[in-house]
């Protein structure tokens, strides 16, 4: 976890909010206890994505320009 948190500090507000609102309206008989686990599992799955194929290539671009 400790080498997504940056990146899942820098999407899971914006990202769970919305997602939460989205399915709570498509899928209103679903518990409202239940409703933030499939966003939670997304948000991490993309900060790892972003983790792990993303922050490495993009900061040898920056760094290359400087």
């Amino acid at each position: 976890m400790g080498a997504i948190s940056y990146p899942l500090y820098l999407l899971h507000e914006n990202m769970m909010v919305s997602m939460i609102v989205s399915i709570g309206k498509i899928f209103p008989a679903i518990s409202p206890y239940v409703i933030p686990i499939l966003p939670i599992i997304f948000v991490v799955a993309f900060a790892w994505f972003i983790a792990k194929y993303c922050e490495c290539r993009l900061r040898c671009i920056l760094l290359n320009k400087i």
